[in-house]
């Protein structure tokens, strides 16, 4: 698989095609900010990134619809446009695939919606060549998963940040568990699984479980027979000890008499719950009935303190009438011949007619006459109110009697209470003994005699893990990259040679288990990051990669058959002093120049040239975006979209369009 187009669709359905060479190289040549580095985006977006990572600005800003058109030796063409994501969001499920013998570019107007993402990386994959298969992860720490083309679009794609790296080799290696991802797809995408290899995995997989339940089992039974004697003593002294076997019962000698023992115990039931609840009501009861004697002593001694005040007022107010009363009537101040009311009663002198009037002596005299009467009253009632008072008394008597005995009772329950509280937790910890006794016993028969077929059952499961494993150990997996290494290694240390690379011509290889390279010095492996220059880590990346492809490539993998390499010269040359001299490095000048010069031509001389080679094995294709230019016909002929990219001038986005 391979891209003959990229396509941009803006708002308005306006298109921007870029055509690449299918077999060869084809560079895009340009300025900053032209749009350059955004193809290896939107390659990535329209392959089923997990986001939009085209940066933000004006081409996020005016298309709509981002699309490759690709090809397939032996499944034709696809058409597949991915939406851009809407204001603040990061992704896109929208995509439009179109698939045939020969697929026309559609217009803008004729774009929508027919796979989500899902589908969508199905669709690829299938296309690309993928079946539906299932990856497990030789660490077991996974769930399996398929291999898909977001696992083989890893090994394609080489970003800017990513070219030259001497900490990752493959594209998103260093992000958050893609490095695993791309191990464990090494095996698939290697060839390394035959037909038959996911059903065997799943099958070992299956055996180990079983193995490990049987050795797991067997090793309980050998603990239980080891120690099962001591523990059923051990409990045989604790169900002694409260209470549920007998003191005086024999120690046994036998495993059928221990048994005997173990099971007569568990013969025990508790008796004492309902006695403990039957006492609890009691008391409660008890305690309710002692509060209401309580309340109702309180209420009679309320009324006994107002029967006492009413007789002290009967008595104070009887004593002061009669004191008054008794005066007047000895002295006689009125008397019949004392009733004219000119006269005063006490003096019998003329009142004078200015004074006012003294009280007429009749109604005087009915005054006393009714407080006679109301004395009188007060004397009837008196004696009701002392017998009254008396009877209160009796009651409150008698009520603290019932009170006390009601205390006593309450006293009595508790010491009850207590007693059965004793039995009842002598009951609970009889209970958890002879669960305990159960719990051995239930153990004990499930086990005996299980010895020899736990035995058997381990030695068949560790027959068929070992069957299983003779194709598919992880170690075989791990044996095979390291084969495969040693195959690239020729390949790699010669095109390091051609290169010039530091350590050449100690041998070159892929560190599969690392994702690196390492240089074979003198026998110390050197991986990448411990090797110095720019120049060595862009070296080490390109040869990697271009030695993986052919691997690919003799072996009919189902991997693109595509690399693209985003600004490979920027390890000599700083972008802002190319674009100052329109690409032509030849007119940049340092100490170095000439040796950057040189190798910067030795570099796109062999890209060239291992372009070729893989070309006559099967179709290849390397896409190269840079802001240098050489004047070779080589570089000339492979760039596309010219004149050169330049801001304001020709770019990714038409200035139509902005």
């Amino acid at each position: 698989m391979q891209i003959k187009y990229i396509v941009l669709y803006d708002y308005q359905n306006r298109r921007r095609e870029l055509e690449f060479n299918v077999n060869g190289v084809s560079i895009v040549a340009g300025d900053s900010a032209t749009g350059k580095s955004s193809l290896i985006e939107i390659i990535d977006y329209c392959m089923g990134a997990g986001e939009c990572r085209v940066p933000d600005g004006v081409i996020r800003e005016t298309v709509e619809w981002y699309a490759l058109k690709l090809i397939s030796k032996n499944n034709g063409e696809m058409f597949v446009a991915r939406r851009t994501p809407n204001p603040g969001r990061q992704t896109s499920e929208a995509f439009l695939i179109r698939v045939g013998n020969s697929v026309a570019i559609p217009d803008g107007s004729e774009l929508a919606p027919t796979h989500n993402l899902k589908s969508a990386i199905n669709a690829i994959s299938f296309f690309l060549g993928m079946r539906p298969n299932v990856t497990e992860s030789e660490t077991g720490d996974r769930k399996g998963y398929d291999i898909t083309i977001r696992h083989a679009i890893k090994f394609c794609l080489q970003y800017q940040d990513e070219i030259a790296s001497k900490r990752t080799l493959f594209h998103q290696q260093g992000e958050s568990f893609k490095a695993r991802s791309i191990y464990d797809s090494l095996p698939y995408l290697l060839g390394l699984q035959e037909d038959d290899y996911l059903d065997r995995l799943a099958r070992l997989k299956q055996a180990k479980k079983e193995l490990a339940y049987a050795q797991r089992r067997l090793d309980e039974y050998k603990a239980l027979a080891a120690t099962g004697f001591d523990s059923a003593a051990a409990l045989i002294v604790e169900a002694k000890h409260v209470g549920i076997l007998s003191g005086q019962s024999p120690p046994p000698s036998t495993t059928e008499e221990l048994l005997k023992l173990l099971d007569s115990a568990t013969k025990w039931s508790p008796d004492a719950i309902n006695s403990v609840i039957a006492s609890d009501d009691q008391i409660t009861e008890s305690q309710q009935k002692l509060m209401q004697l309580e309340q109702r002593r309180h209420e009679l001694k309320s009324q006994l303190l107002a029967v006492e005040n009413a007789n002290r007022l009967v008595d104070s107010t009887a004593i002061e009438w009669n004191e008054q009363s008794s005066r007047l009537s000895f002295i006689e101040l009125y008397g019949a011949r004392r009733a004219d009311g000119r006269k005063c009663p006490l003096c019998e002198q003329d009142i004078a007619k200015e004074t006012e009037a003294l009280p007429k002596v009749e109604s005087v005299l009915e005054q006393m006459l009714e407080t006679n009467l109301q004395l009188t009253n007060l004397q009837l009632y008196s004696p009701d109110l002392t017998e009254y008072q008396n009877n209160l008394r009796s009651s409150i008597v008698d009520m603290d009697a019932q009170i006390t005995g009601t205390r006593q009772t309450i006293r009595r329950l508790q010491l009850e209470r207590d007693d059965v509280t004793a039995t009842y937790d002598l009951t609970v910890r009889q209970a958890i003994v002879a669960g305990k006794i159960l719990q051995y016993l239930d153990a004990m028969r499930d086990r005996l005699g299980e010895g020899n077929s736990l035995s058997s059952a381990v030695v068949e499961a560790e027959a068929r893990v070992k069957e299983l494993e003779d194709g598919i150990r992880a170690s075989d997996i791990r044996n095979q990259l390291i084969r495969i290494s040693n195959e690239l290694q020729g390949t790699m240390t010669r095109s390091a040679i051609d290169l010039s690379l530091e350590f050449a011509p100690h041998p070159f290889r892929i560190d599969f288990e690392n994702l690196t390279v390492e240089v074979n010095r003198n026998g110390d492996a050197l991986p990448l990051y411990r090797m110095g220059s720019g120049k060595n880590w862009l070296g080490c990346h390109l040869i990697a990669h271009f030695a993986l492809h052919a691997y690919f490539i003799a072996n009919n993998r189902t991997v693109p058959r595509f690399l693209v390499l985003d600004q490979p010269t920027q390890v000599f040359y700083p972008p802002d002093k190319v674009d100052a001299v329109n690409g032509e490095i030849e007119f940049i000048h340092s100490e170095s120049e000439s040796e950057d010069r040189d190798i910067v031509q030795r570099m796109f001389n062999w890209i060239f040239q291992q372009t070729a080679i893989l070309n006559d094995v099967g179709n290849f294709q390397v896409i190269i975006t840079d802001h240098a230019e050489l004047r070779t016909g080589e570089f000339e002929q492979a760039q596309i979209d010219l004149p050169r990219w330049r801001p304001g001038g020709n770019s990714l986005i038409p200035n139509a369009w902005t």
